[in-house]
């Protein structure tokens, strides 16, 4: 028996670029469409002598489309996300700003429409990983304002085409020794400069208000704020750096009732030779402040005691919330 290729999800393309610019294929592990199509329904409450609706009173309503991305976190796919995202890059170094350009995003299943949200800004998005084999992920909320619907063939137009974005992904682990490196550095007075952490999560969310201006599509998309929020959790316990869990960070000592003195928080994922060749592909993220929330640590019996850590970033000074270093194949 011979089996032909079938509407199997593996075989769906993605690519996401700016508006009129290139637009991307890229790699990645889900689409979720969270799309709301409504109908501007007038027999729900006309009194006909009938009990029946008439298709006559129902008309083409308001299109929501809102829809997540899912993927590896790369260097060479934050190249493309990053400036969608906010934080325009010169040469690898970009700064959020409070504008988000509009993005196009394609998706196409085997062998049916692809299809095309245009007019897109993302709502929000999260950077986590945690112990285990997976590496660093990224998942990215968008709203778009369009969507149409093409044959298959008009934008990917062959299996090849156009070529496939992926990059070298980050594991979670430390050690730039062995060619890859995923630290955390939190200097707040009793925590070390890198510390030891068995999960975290980055998230960003931009408050996007929209409004329909007597059209079935979004006529305005804009960001409100920045609430970026991080968590993790540090062992807690004092002989940390000499015990046997290898840990080299030290007590966690900040006050129960929080820090709003705070301080900057660097996450730096890298992968070099000889994991990489050639050169160096790095992604750090930098906020220029994080103020700590105050929470007990959790108790297990069978288990170590850890802290958790929660934060929520600013500004500081003239210094932007957040700025990063991307590097694709740079020394």
């Amino acid at each position: 028996m011979a089996y032909s290729f079938g509407g199997v999800g593996a075989l769906t393309k993605l690519a996401i670029g700016p508006a009129g610019g290139t637009i991307a294929r890229m790699a990645f592990l889900s689409f979720t469409p969270q799309i709301v199509k409504t109908l501007a329904d007038g027999s729900t409450n006309a009194i006909r002598g009938t009990l029946d609706h008439q298709s006559t009173s129902v008309a083409e309503g308001l299109l929501h489309i809102r829809f997540r991305t899912t993927m590896y976190l790369t260097s060479t796919i934050m190249d493309i996300l990053w400036p969608q995202l906010g934080v325009p890059l010169t040469t690898y170094t970009g700064t959020l700003g409070d504008s988000l350009p509009d993005t196009t995003v394609v998706v196409a299943p085997p062998g049916t429409k692809e299809h095309t949200f245009a007019g897109c800004i993302p709502t929000d998005w999260t950077i986590h990983g945690q112990k285990g084999g997976d590496p660093i992920i990224i998942d990215i909320g968008w709203q778009g304002r369009t969507w149409s619907e093409a044959a298959n063939g008009t934008f990917f137009t062959s299996p090849s085409s156009p070529a496939l974005v992926e990059g070298y992904t980050f594991p979670f682990a430390a050690g730039t020794a062995a060619g890859n490196a995923s630290t955390l550095s939190l200097p707040i007075s009793g925590i070390s400069t890198n510390l030891s952490f068995p999960q975290f999560r980055l998230s960003m969310n931009y408050n996007v208000a929209n409004e329909f201006n007597n059209s079935i599509y979004a006529t305005n998309l804009m960001p409100t704020d920045h609430d970026l929020k991080f968590a993790t959790s540090v062992l807690y316990n004092p002989a940390d750096a000499t015990s046997s869990t290898g840990s080299t960070e030290p007590l966690f000592d900040v006050p129960m009732s929080g820090d709003v003195t705070g301080a900057a928080l660097t996450l730096n994922f890298q992968r070099a030779a000889p994991f990489a060749s050639p050169g160096n592909y790095q992604t750090t993220i930098t906020v220029a402040n994080m103020k700590l929330l105050a929470r007990p640590p959790q108790i297990v019996k069978h288990d170590f005691t850890r802290l958790p850590i929660n934060a929520v970033g600013y500004a500081s000074g003239g210094t932007a919330m957040m700025t990063v270093v991307n590097k694709t194949n740079h020394a």
